[in-house]
């Protein structure tokens, strides 16, 4: 399972008889998180951490301003490609809700 600011997605690999129990599972992952607060905080700072390091990166810099020059969608727009500092700021609000 691979999560973002503004996206979630999952990859699923089974038979066609237990598709239906991998939709559900997926879905029941996506919609009920299994992470307790202690285990999110731990995860969004990993992430937040990883940003910051990547600020001088001349590759992952330059990697996503032609990102934001090839799709120049306004933010708020789910197409839309954050500066680091804009992502960390997202980042920042995530929260566990049940």
């Amino acid at each position: 399972m691979i999560t973002g600011v503004a996206d979630a997605s999952a990859s699923i690999e089974t038979d066609s008889e237990n598709l239906v129990g991998a939709l559900r599972l997926a879905v029941e992952m996506l919609r009920e998180p299994a992470f307790s607060q202690e285990d999110l905080d731990q995860a969004r700072q990993q992430r937040i951490a990883a940003i910051e390091s990547s600020r001088s990166e001349p590759q992952t810099l330059a990697a996503l301003e032609f990102q934001r020059h090839l799709s120049p969608y306004p933010r708020g727009d789910v197409r839309y490609s954050g500066t680091l500092a804009e992502q960390i700021e997202e980042m920042k609000k995530v929260t566990r809700t049940m």
